[in-house]
């Protein structure tokens, strides 16, 4: 039986076909910055149209393959829903003109998942397994069972303190203090133990775009298990982002997510440092794959999708720009309703603990950066 699934992150819409025999036999992804699209913590008509828009493209797909029959597809949200005012409504949105039906996978699901798909790496050592989104950050570990989640990620920092398409060397030091600021007191022994072996691997795509940059800038050979020297790690942002090839350079390195790899760079390096691991890796798989593990293992449970929208109400819809017109008078006729959003809790052995140390790590250290509201353009 042959699975796919479509996944709307915080940085894309993307898909991932499971080929007979459990491989994976196709992949593609679309762009997408969904906070470019979020005004007062609601995803707007244009966002929404986006969406339906990437989603019908890789229904398609998936409907077409040349050598494939796709049995069952699934369509997932992480960030990207989790996060929004209005995700009921815009699920409702999704499902009417795509006819999909929108699995939101909350931040300890999606880290999870993360550990499903690289079950490969249990087997180095007692590895923590961290995911590096737009909007969050998700860490796991196999022996503590333990699923944290940091509530910033590569999209929303850059839209916090980048004014450009990449870091200048001073925001480069805002980021770094943010970083040290919400990491501080994190211990990460509630992970894994305190031992001179002490692994991080980071997962997904973003990930393994900073690998390649890695491999490049230092001139090494892509490794099978995709191993990183962590003081090179603590030199390559720096190295990088002050260099004049900094935009080849990246855009080498990249795919489709140029313009927040820079921003990726620096929460890795700094993760590295801060938290102190010896031994570092880079996964090309995330939760795509990790969530098609934990379905076919029967862990967990989704609905499935369909490949195009049940007969509408509206007038018929043939091309996008019917769409468009169509979804922005029902967003006229009925205003999306705000519902509360939901965000990950704080994963530990002791709750009052972790809120503690989160409480003060933005008193102290968060005080002095102001979130505002720069969105530019561009996937």
């Amino acid at each position: 039986m042959v699975n796919a699934v479509i996944d709307i992150s915080s940085t894309g819409v993307s898909l991932l076909i499971q080929s007979d025999d459990g491989d994976y036999s196709y992949t593609r992804r679309e762009g997408f910055p969904s906070l470019r699209y979020t005004e007062d913590g609601r995803l707007n008509a244009d966002g929404i149209i986006k969406i339906c828009e990437k989603v019908m493209l890789l229904q398609k797909i998936c409907q077409h393959m040349s050598d494939t029959i796709v049995d069952n597809l699934y369509v997932l949200a992480t960030a990207s829903l989790r996060y929004i005012t209005n995700s009921e409504d815009v699920i409702e949105v999704i499902k009417k003109y795509t006819g999909a039906e929108v699995n939101i996978v909350d931040a300890e699901m999606e880290g999870k998942c993360s550990l499903a798909s690289n079950e490969r790496y249990r087997g180095m050592g007692d590895p923590v397994i961290i995911d590096i989104g737009g909007s969050s950050i998700e860490m796991g570990s196999y022996s503590s069972n333990e699923i944290c989640c940091l509530d910033f990620g590569a999209l929303s920092l850059k839209d916090r303190f980048v004014a450009g398409a990449y870091p200048d060397l001073e925001e480069y030091k805002q980021i770094k203090k943010y970083i040290k600021g919400a990491l501080l007191d994190f211990d990460v022994t509630e992970l894994c133990d305190d031992s001179d072996e002490r692994m991080a691997v980071f997962s997904g795509t973003l990930s393994s775009s900073i690998y390649r940059l890695y491999c490049k800038v230092f001139n090494e050979p892509l490794d099978e298990d995709r191993i990183a020297d962590p003081d090179k790690l603590s030199k390559l942002a720096k190295k990088v982002l002050t260099s004049d090839r900094r935009s080849q350079l990246l855009i080498e390195a990249a795919s489709g997510n140029v313009e927040y790899l820079g921003v990726a760079l620096v929460i890795i390096s700094r993760m590295v440092k801060e938290l102190d691991f010896r031994k570092v890796c880079f996964s090309e798989n995330g939760v795509k794959e990790g969530f098609l593990r934990l379905l076919e293992a029967g862990e967990i449970e989704a609905m499935p999708s369909a490949y195009g929208p049940a007969p509408s109400e509206d007038s018929k819809i043939d091309t996008l720009e019917d769409l468009t017109k169509a979804i922005k008078k029902r967003a006229k006729k009925a205003p999306p309703k705000v519902v509360e959003a939901k965000k990950p809790a704080q994963a530990s052995p002791d709750g009052k603990k972790a809120k503690d140390r989160k409480d003060k790590a933005k008193k102290e250290s968060r005080q002095d950066f102001k979130p505002d509201s720069k969105h530019k353009d561009g996937e």
